[in-house]
């Protein structure tokens, strides 16, 4: 990989490592959360057919994919995708996420639709996000997994393919993290009242927390959920540079519908429609971070 970025090297002396089938999925699947996270960002696709935000690969190596997948060939000249780089994991995935951010900010945002561009053939199972964020997760295993998924052909047709896999989440569900995915969402939030519920991506929020803000970036996250019509229960919350950019980072893992209801349920105060669920009050005492 370290070679592809030499222009000699792609022109004359190699060629990108070819789409593989994904049998090679159950051949190295080893069930651990560091496969889970790395399946899930390694098949994010382009968001559309002109792949102005691209495939998850071309952010670490300079390649496009052809087609519909069909075959990968090097650029010639690497472009502005190409952001892999720093001396962290959450480092290398807050220059992706930002990427897409302001590629998908120079498109044009949408109102009525989720706009984080991170589709996804594969959903990072809530839990493993969580203990991504509290860092008991092996930083250098998942980047190495990462950087083998994302040769498979996540475009082929496979129904034996599991998109969701449900783990148990022993961790609390970290406050900010559920006020800036929210702000994030790649599914649409689903309220009794309202049948598809879009936040409008506000790529400020996510600036700020690569920057170490994290109050700065909650306070804005409060506010763009105000705007949007949900009431957060929680205000802007405190956090170090080093576990802003921590969450930061998390926030490029796309989750089910599901886990997004989770988050919404955790942070978000219910509409009168909503007290009628008799789960809804252990659900929330059982995700809320203890103080």
């Amino acid at each position: 990989m370290a070679l592809a970025g030499a222009p000699g090297w792609r022109k004359d002396k190699m060629h990108p490592v070819p789409l593989l089938a994904q049998a090679w999925w159950e051949r190295v699947n080893d069930s651990s959360p560091e496969f889970r996270l790395a399946a899930a960002l390694a098949s994010i696709l382009a968001d559309d057919q002109k792949k102005r935000t691209p495939e998850f690969r071309c952010h670490i190596e300079p390649v496009e994919i052809i087609g519909n997948w069909s075959a990968a060939s090097w650029q010639e000249s690497p472009d502005r995708n190409l952001v892999w780089g720093g001396s962290t994991l959450e480092e290398k995935l807050g220059r992706v996420l930002q990427r897409r951010i302001l590629t998908a900010e120079r498109q044009g945002i949408s109102l009525d639709r989720p706009t984080f561009p991170v589709r996804s053939r594969f959903a990072a199972p809530l839990g493993d996000v969580v203990k991504f964020i509290e860092r008991h997760i092996d930083d250098a295993r998942l980047e190495a997994l990462l950087k083998g998924l994302m040769l498979l052909n996540w475009s082929e047709k496979n129904d034996d393919l599991k998109t969701t896999i449900e783990t148990p989440n022993d961790c609390p569900i970290p406050a900010e993290f559920s006020l800036l995915k929210l702000c994030h969402a790649n599914e649409w939030l689903t309220l009794r009242d309202d049948k598809n519920h879009a936040v409008r991506l506000e790529p400020a929020i996510s600036r700020l927390a690569c920057a170490g803000r994290l109050s700065d970036a909650t306070s804005r996250a409060v506010n763009r959920l105000v705007a949007s019509n949900l009431a957060p229960m929680i205000g802007p919350q405190p956090g170090t540079d080093r576990h802003a950019r921590r969450v930061a980072a998390a926030l490029l893992f796309p989750l089910s519908w599901s886990d997004h209801q989770k988050l919404r349920r955790h942070v978000i105060e219910p509409r009168p429609q909503e007290h009628d669920s008799t789960d809804f009050e252990s659900d929330i005492l059982k995700e809320l971070v203890p103080e």
